[in-house]
C-alpha cells in the first residue's frame, strides 16, 4: 500500500518518533497519515502516541500485515486497538476523507473502522485489544488454541474458532451493539457550558 499513497500523495516525508521505531508521514488538511513497514503492536502504538503528541491531530497510523489483503490501523482517535482490517477497504476510506474538515474525517474513520470490524464477526463489536481480528486469528494460533483447550477443542476452522471463543468472551460481558451514527459537527451555538477549577494552597 505504501507505493499506493505514494502515488495519490506524493512523496512522504521520513519522520522517527524514537530510536528504531520509523514512520513515512503526509500531511492533509484533515489528517496525519503515517505508513510503517513493520514493527510490533507495541512498536505502532508508540509511534501513533509520539506522533499525536496530544496535540489534538486526526493521526491514522497504517502499517503492512503478514497477510497481503489487509493492512494494520491505529487510530484515529486512540492508540488502542491495533486492527487489522481489509486494506482495499481503508485505502478508498483515506482517499475520500483527505478533503473533510478534521473533525468529520475522525469521526468517519471511527465509524468506518468499526464497521470493517463487524463484517469479521457479524453483530459482536468487541473493544480495547479483543479486536476480531485477535479473536478470530490470533486466539486460532496453536499455541493459543492449547491455552483456550477449555474452549476451544480439537482441530476447528478459525470461523469455529472464533464463534467458540466469542461464546466463552460473551460470558465476560461481550454483548451484540449497533454501529453508532456518524456525530454531526457542533458549532459555537452548542457550547452551552464551561467548567473549570481552581485549586487553592491548603489553609487559604
Amino acid at each position: 500500500m505504501a507505493l499506493e499513497i505514494e502515488i495519490h500523495f506524493g512523496e512522504g516525508r521520513a519522520w522517527t518518533a524514537q530510536p528504531g521505531l520509523a514512520a513515512t508521514v503526509w500531511e492533509t488538511p484533515a489528517y496525519q497519515l503515517l505508513w510503517a513497514d513493520g514493527g510490533s503492536e507495541a512498536d505502532l502504538r508508540r509511534i501513533w502516541e509520539a506522533r499525536q503528541g496530544r496535540r489534538g491531530w486526526v493521526v491514522v497510523l497504517l502499517a503492512a500485515s503478514n497477510n497481503p489483503s489487509r493492512v494494520r490501523v491505529v487510530g484515529p482517535q486512540d492508540a488502542r486497538p491495533v486492527r487489522e482490517l481489509p486494506a482495499e477497504a481503508v485505502w478508498n476510506l483515506v482517499r475520500k476523507s483527505r478533503d473533510k474538515a478534521p473533525r468529520e474525517a475522525a469521526a468517519l474513520f471511527a465509524g468506518e473502522f468499526g464497521r470493517f470490524e463487524e463484517a469479521v464477526v457479524p453483530g459482536i463489536r468487541v473493544k480495547d485489544l479483543l479486536t476480531p481480528h485477535f479473536v478470530q486469528e490470533r486466539l486460532c494460533q496453536p499455541e493459543n488454541q492449547r491455552r483456550l483447550a477449555d474452549a476451544v477443542a480439537g482441530e476447528t476452522s478459525p470461523l469455529d474458532c472464533a464463534r467458540q471463543i466469542v461464546e466463552v468472551v460473551e460470558r465476560y460481558g461481550l454483548r451484540p451493539v449497533d454501529s453508532p451514527e456518524t456525530p454531526k459537527p457542533i458549532t459555537e451555538k452548542d457550547l452551552a457550558v464551561v467548567c473549570y477549577q481552581v485549586v487553592l494552597p491548603a489553609g487559604t
